[in-house]
């Protein structure tokens, strides 16, 4: 089984904890983890070496809501 997880940042946090806890039990179970972040940087929850860990460097820091719409254009264009 080949699976991609996406997540804005490995940082300290709940949802981080629980996607870092889900990538290491399925690749412990021999299935193919790939995990995406929109940050580039290192990941606070240990992760096993088997995971994939693509940090895409992508995020920036928003002054406001209308910047980061915009920002979240462009990036996607």
């Amino acid at each position: 089984m080949r699976l991609t997880l996406v997540i804005s940042s490995l940082s300290a946090g709940g949802a981080e904890r629980v996607i870092s806890t889900m990538a290491n039990y399925w690749v412990a179970k021999d299935w193919s983890i790939t995990l995406l972040t929109l940050d580039a940087d290192l990941p606070f929850y240990e992760l096993d070496r088997r995971v994939l860990h693509i940090p895409l460097g992508v995020s920036r820091e928003s002054s406001n809501a209308i910047v980061a719409i915009r920002q979240n254009l462009v990036v996607s264009l």
